[in-house]
């Protein structure tokens, strides 16, 4: 392949299915799985570069390039995240039947999926914290859907939309299934802090809510432990404890310490 933005062009142009083999493009490597369709091709620099075709609707312009392979000059889509590095939260019928791991990070390029920012939607509590994710449902595939007891109950994605006024999300995230994360400020978005976003939405800030609302909200006491949990200082605070927490854990169980030195998130 002369030139890697050919195969952009005839992507966009035509989509890929399996079986396809178009002549006009030099194949080193290629395979079709659940996750997608994956080409790796020589570009004019004789770099070695991945595409990644969206693989729950195959539209074409739905393209993906690795971050740091990413030609100089490439027409992007506007209102993507452009250049920013994400990961997948999965749902339980993922998990559960097709065995997907429970966050999984990506270094492709996040193209995909993003048309404009209200398909990001930044998740509200992750920006009272100061550390703003945004979130992007995957539809899935037809076949998922008639899947017997497959399940799009997401509660780590749910969670993150948790209105502080109320104690529900949205109704549009009840059940999202499996959803993209991206940091909003463009930094690598780890495993372990995407872990512990969720866990602080979930395990603390989800019962302070409860406890707090069930009570009217007529307590001072527990107006001001939300408000102080809802904060930079709140969350570092609390991951504090979290990483002291995992590393007893692994230490434990006789897994590596990966969380006794893990940095803050706002440290990266």
């Amino acid at each position: 392949m002369r030139d890697l933005r050919t195969a952009v062009d005839f992507f966009r142009t035509y989509g890929v299915r399996e079986g396809d083999l178009p002549a006009r493009l030099n194949y080193l490597r290629r395979n079709f799985n659940f996750r997608g369709i994956n080409v790796a091709a020589s570009g004019s620099t004789g770099s070695s570069q991945r595409v990644v075709v969206n693989p729950y609707t195959k539209d074409p312009v739905h393209i993906a390039f690795r971050k740091e392979t990413l030609p100089r000059g490439l027409p992007q889509i506007p209102g993507a995240p452009a250049g920013k590095s994400c990961g997948t939260l999965y749902c339980r019928g993922d998990i559960a039947i097709l065995q997907s791991p429970t966050f999984k990070e990506s270094d492709l390029y996040p193209i995909q999926l993003a048309q404009d920012d209200a398909n990001w939607p930044i998740s509200p509590i992750s920006a009272l914290i100061s550390l703003p994710l945004r979130v992007c449902k995957i539809t899935p595939k037809p076949q998922q859907l008639r899947m017997p007891n497959w399940s799009p109950e997401n509660q780590a994605a749910t969670f993150l939309f948790l209105n502080t006024n109320t104690g529900w999300a949205p109704m549009e995230w009840d059940c999202p299934g499996s959803v993209m994360l991206t940091r909003d400020d463009g930094k690598q978005l780890y495993k372990e802090h995407a872990t512990a976003v969720c866990i602080f939405c979930q395990d603390f800030i989800g019962p302070l809510l409860e406890e707090w609302l069930e009570n009217g909200k007529s307590e001072a006491i527990g107006s001001r432990a939300v408000d102080a949990a809802l904060t930079k200082k709140g969350f570092e605070e609390w991951f504090a404890r979290f990483r002291i927490e995992k590393a007893r854990e692994a230490l434990e169980s006789g897994e590596e310490l990966r969380w006794e030195k893990w940095i803050s998130p706002y440290d990266v």
